[in-house]
């Protein structure tokens, strides 16, 4: 699991052994929150990477807040898309737009209530990204 709140910490990570997909998920999220001049990483959005074998319990311990109830996300989900091996769950959480990118992998192995909240995230904004399989 990582839990990335600046630039710095974005670097670390990108600069780690990732998935292909994730790599790149997080690669454009980079370059899109670059072009925001005059405010920095931690002011724009915070990345909550969900892996294989990281349950909902770790996961909202690390992240401090709760997620999920009732197999659905608690906070207002503002996108959500599939790529291959990855669920990407985008949450707005003020009014100035700093928001929360969820991304959790699927699979043999991911916990089952954040894998329902996804699926339930996916029905109700029903997004795919059928390119970049990798």
């Amino acid at each position: 699991m990582h839990y990335i709140r600046t630039a710095e910490a974005m670097a670390r990570v990108l600069d780690t052994q990732l998935e292909p997909k994730l790599h790149t998920i997080l690669i454009e999220h980079q370059e899109r929150l670059a072009a925001y001049y005059g405010f920095r990483f931690e002011e724009l959005a915070e990345f909550l990477i969900v892996e294989r074998g990281d349950t909902l319990a770790e996961t909202e311990d690390s992240y401090s807040r709760r997620l999920v109830e009732h197999d659905a996300f608690i906070m207002p989900v503002e996108l959500a898309i599939r790529h291959s091996r990855w669920i990407e769950v985008i949450f707005i959480l003020s009014d100035d737009g700093f928001g929360l990118v969820l991304l959790v992998e699927t699979g043999e192995g991911a916990d089952p209530l954040l894998l329902s909240a996804c699926q339930h995230a996916l029905l109700e904004h029903e997004n795919f990204d059928p390119g970049h399989d990798g």
